[in-house]
């Protein structure tokens, strides 16, 4: 093979390269290595945001606790309603069921002295208890989830967004995107509580391997 064959050769393959990653940058081919390389990033991703969401909402992270008067609101509605759906109707059971354990105790404690007022009493023991932070409805947390109602993974140009539609919060008129980035940011009395985390580096470590495997895609593709 003569030199100008071989010149020829990887200059059709290079510019075979150039086209395909431009391609996938772009976003103009769904098939394309790199564009799946972004999407498998974003779910990627997803799973790491949902790993931190449910350790910060259980109180094993970095979020501020509810304030005292959040959590009092909280124990105060923990009471069952008409004319709710079968599953919500066995979580509020549950709670009221958690609700009488709380009052007994309550009662109890006023009983045997010595710890002032029955609500003293409930505010002291309610500030030591943990309740789900930004989970009561799980409306957050599922729209970290690929495909569920709030959230959005959208192919942009060079790159993939990964984060929270205006889907509507129940029968609020605040959007759930708009939710998010109420206690993302935080700001005046209401706590900087991050929802999307930088991804840590076992979750980055899971973006090489995937880049490795379109890298294979790429140089199977200009053997065709």
């Amino acid at each position: 093979m003569k030199a100008d064959e071989i010149q020829v050769k990887i200059s059709r393959r290079v510019q075979k390269l150039q086209k395909l990653v431009g391609d996938g940058m772009r976003g103009t081919d769904q098939a394309n290595p790199v564009r799946k390389w972004f999407r498998k990033v974003a779910v990627r991703y997803g799973g790491y945001v949902l790993k931190m969401f449910r350790i910060n909402s259980r109180g094993g992270g970095d979020w501020p606790d509810l304030a005292k008067s959040t959590k009092l609101a909280r124990a105060r509605a923990l009471r069952p309603q008409r004319n709710k759906g079968e599953a919500q109707q066995s979580v509020q059971q549950r709670a009221t069921t958690r609700r009488k354990k709380f009052d007994k105790l309550v009662e109890k404690m006023s009983r045997l002295g010595g710890h002032g007022s029955i609500a003293s009493i409930r505010r002291s023991l309610l500030t030591g208890m943990r309740f789900s932070i930004l989970d009561d409805t799980h409306t957050l947390y599922n729209a970290l989830s690929p495909g569920s109602p709030g959230n959005e993974i959208r192919d942009i140009p060079n790159g993939i967004r990964f984060g929270f539609t205006d889907a509507q919060h129940g029968s609020d008129r605040l959007t759930i995107g708009k939710l998010a980035r109420f206690h993302h940011d935080g700001g005046g009395r209401l706590p900087k509580r991050t929802i999307l985390h930088q991804p840590d580096d076992a979750t980055k470590q899971g973006f090489r391997k995937d880049l490795d495997i379109a890298a294979r895609e790429l140089e199977a593709m200009l053997r065709e």
